[in-house]
């Protein structure tokens, strides 16, 4: 029941997408500059919430075609996805990956 709460459907590859996205850029940013300039600056948590919200894209893209439709009389009504986190549909997600990049930007 809890778990309803935190994602439905294909939900749960939002956060692997933004966890691993962080994580590999901390990585590869601290093994080519050196320790601590990950923690230090902002744009490598931009340019990692970017990155995030590139794939959850192309991941909404991806799973468009098994969208649920209502359809009256031939005519499409209503198209919505049944993947969510945090009660917010993944096609949101890239738009709140980026604003999230722009705000650890300036922390």
């Amino acid at each position: 029941m809890f778990a309803f709460f935190l994602f439905t459907g294909s939900g749960m590859y939002v956060v692997g997408i933004g966890f691993f996205s962080l994580l590999f850029m901390q990585l590869g940013i601290n093994k080519l500059i050196h320790d601590g300039y990950y923690e230090a600056h902002g744009w490598p948590k931009m340019l990692a919430l970017w990155i995030a919200a590139v794939l959850t894209w192309l991941l909404c893209e991806y799973l468009e075609e098994n969208d649920e439709e209502l359809r009256i009389g031939g005519r499409l009504i209503l198209r919505y996805s049944r993947s969510t986190m945090f009660l917010v549909p993944i096609r949101f997600w890239p738009i709140l990956f980026v604003v999230l990049g722009i705000v650890a930007l300036f922390i």
